[in-house]
C-alpha cells in the first residue's frame, strides 16, 4: 500500500530501480486487476487489504 502513495520516481529510488521499471510493474498490476486508472487500482487494492 505504501507504493500507492509514492511517485514512481520515489519508489524507484527506494528500490534502486528506474522509474520506468516501476511504471512497467504498476502497469502490469493495473492490467491484472482490470483497473482503468491509478485511482481505480488503488481502490481495488485497498479493498483487498485486511484492516486491523
Amino acid at each position: 500500500m505504501e507504493v500507492l502513495r509514492l511517485t514512481d520516481d520515489t519508489v524507484g529510488k527506494k528500490l534502486d530501480i528506474s522509474s520506468r521499471m516501476v511504471q512497467r510493474h504498476v502497469s502490469r498490476v493495473t492490467v491484472l486487476l482490470s483497473a482503468r486508472s491509478r485511482l481505480e487500482r488503488g481502490i481495488l487494492l485497498a479493498a483487498r487489504v485486511p484492516t486491523h
